[in-house]
């Protein structure tokens, strides 16, 4: 496991206490990088209403102040609370189940037999730790362990 790994790993179990108690659910976090400097990135959720900037900037203090006591982090850092998006990532078997008929597209670790390594499909089935999807008209069945990252299609118009 690369160090990366590790302390986002050890970020999501010291925030997730803190941003569920507060009503939110922990899509993501991840580490970018913006103009040399780090950046943590954690993406929020909130059903049924959607989160507000004042939720990301309440939440962005809260786990600021956590992660400041915990010092778990090495080094400078900035922290950007944020909502998924409309691309918003899916990772959990809970995401791509709660967005099963609409188009995602995944990236896979390893290539498929047929050589694919990235799909565009309809989500029409998730469950033990397999997603199915309606690609080009044919069925693809990928397990979710296979998949390195994936995303709702955004299908709508601006």
């Amino acid at each position: 496991m690369t160090r990366s790994v590790q302390d986002i790993t050890r970020v999501e179990a010291i925030c997730r206490p803190v941003i569920e108690a507060a009503g939110f659910d922990l899509i993501l976090a991840e580490w970018a990088s913006d103009q040399g400097r780090r950046v943590l990135r954690l993406y929020l959720d909130h059903e049924p209403e959607p989160v507000t900037l004042a939720d990301c900037e309440a939440m962005s203090k809260r786990v600021s102040h956590v992660l400041d006591v915990e010092e778990i982090i090495a080094g400078p850092f900035s922290l950007e609370v944020s909502t998924p998006g409309l691309d918003r990532p899916l990772v959990r078997e809970k995401d791509f189940r709660r967005f099963l008929g609409q188009t995602a597209r995944l990236n896979l670790k390893a290539p498929l037999p047929t050589g694919r390594k990235r799909l565009q499909g309809k989500l029409t089935d998730v469950s033990e730790g397999r997603i199915r999807l309606e690609v080009d008209g044919q069925p693809v069945t990928v397990s979710l362990t296979d998949v390195a990252k994936a995303n709702l299609v955004y299908e709508g118009e601006f």
